[in-house]
Parts: structure tokens; sequence; C-alpha cells
């Protein structure tokens, strides 16, 4: 009886750990796996589980869904975090974070600020974040001939963009705009400039005072699959 007594005890207080967060049941049809190829994993998914009140095995899939977008050490914290349109999970690791959004437990998005980074990455376009400044070409006379247009920003955001963020800036803010030339200006004095407004070709380069290139450093040129290849904007 006394023996009885002490294994339900021994029950009881497991189950007592385990609402706690102290311990989890990582006994799962991936925890094998995952325990052989991360060191970091049972702390995890406890982490996980706990923290985002999901099942072992959902636990597993966000703990996947996580090392797929960087996660290279053991969660230390999550928090709940609110947006407008939903409820998110902010995973904490190292000096990193992520931020998880869940439906009844499974992975829909993993997010790193504005970047989406699972199911697909999408990398937020900066370039779209600005509105286009409108600059008046005068001839001699004083009269309006013309006009550019231009965006600032600076030199670490042109460095992260992708190529097709670079499409997108081009088919949506240059072809067709009617400017004489839109260009790209960077706070370290070079940028971008679209010739004639034309998503054919730009050039990249130190700028002059009226925003195009007065030193080409690369061409970069639309390719025939329609999309651009960037070069490095060292």
């Amino acid at each position: 009886m006394k023996k009885l007594v002490l294994s339900c005890v021994g029950v009881l207080l497991a189950f007592s750990l385990s609402g706690c967060g102290a311990l989890v049941d990582t006994d799962t049809p991936k925890s094998s796996e995952l325990s052989s190829q991360y060191d970091f994993y049972s702390d995890s998914v406890n982490e996980i589980r706990t923290g985002m009140k999901i099942t072992p095995e959902q636990a597993d899939d966000v703990f996947i869904a996580l090392t797929e977008c960087g996660l290279n050490e053991k969660v230390t914290y999550i928090s709940d975090r609110k947006a407008s349109d939903a409820t998110y999970y902010n995973v904490s690791y190292g000096g990193n974070s992520l931020d998880v959004y869940l439906n009844d437990g499974a992975v829909q998005q993993v997010k790193s600020g504005d970047d989406v980074l699972y199911p697909v990455e999408q990398i937020h376009n900066v370039l779209m974040d600005y509105e286009l400044t409108p600059v008046d070409l005068k001839s001699g006379s004083g009269e309006v001939a013309g006009q550019y247009a231009y965006i600032s920003i600076t030199k670490k955001q042109l460095q992260k963009i992708t190529d097709y963020n670079f499409k997108e800036f081009a088919e949506s803010r240059v072809e067709n705009s009617g400017y004489n030339w839109v260009s790209i200006v960077c706070d370290d004095g070079t940028g971008i400039c679209f010739a004639g407004s034309s998503t054919l070709t730009a050039s990249y380069g130190k700028l002059n005072d009226k925003k195009t290139v007065e030193e080409v450093i690369s061409t970069i040129t639309l390719n025939d699959d329609g999309n651009y290849t960037l070069p490095s904007f060292d």
C-alpha cells in the first residue's frame, strides 16, 4: 500500500511539474532524430511547448520551422505579442529573436521584423516604404520643362534589397512614371538612376546634385527572363 501511495504521488508530481514547464515528455516520433541533430532540442521544445501551450508534436514542428529560419541555440524565453490582426509569439535565443504565428498549434508564419522567413521567404521591400519626391526641371527662361523624382534610403538598406525588391520598385514606381529620371539616393552619396524612367537599364554609382550618376560603378540590366541581377552595392 505504501509503495502504491508513493507511486501515485510521483505521477501527480510529474503532472504538476509538466504543467509548470519543468518536465515535458519529448518522446515523440521526431524527438530521437531531432535530439541527435541538435543538442539544444530538448531544452527548446520544453520552452516552446509551455510558452505556446501546444502539444509535444506541435512543438517539434515549431522547432523545425525555427531551425529553418536560423535558430542555432536553445530557446531561452517566449512572450505573447499582439498585432492589430493577430496574436503571435516572440521567441528569444542568444541575442536574437523570431516571431511565430500559429493557427490551432500549426505554424503559419515565422518572421524576423518585417521579413517573412517561413514558409516562403519574403524579404520586406524597403524601397516601397517611401513615396517619390518630385523635383521640377526648369528651362533657361524659368519655365518647368519636366520633372525627376527620387527616394532616399541608407546604404545598408540598399545592400539588403533583393532582385525581386528591385523589380517591384522598377515596375511600380519607375515604369510609365513620366519622370525624366527616377533615382534611389543613398546616404553615402551613391545611388541608382533610371535614366528616362526606363526599366531596361539602371546605373549605380556616385550621384551628382541632380541625382543622376556621374561616376558609374555598375550597370543593372533587365535580363531575358524579366528579372534583374544586382551588384553587391559595396
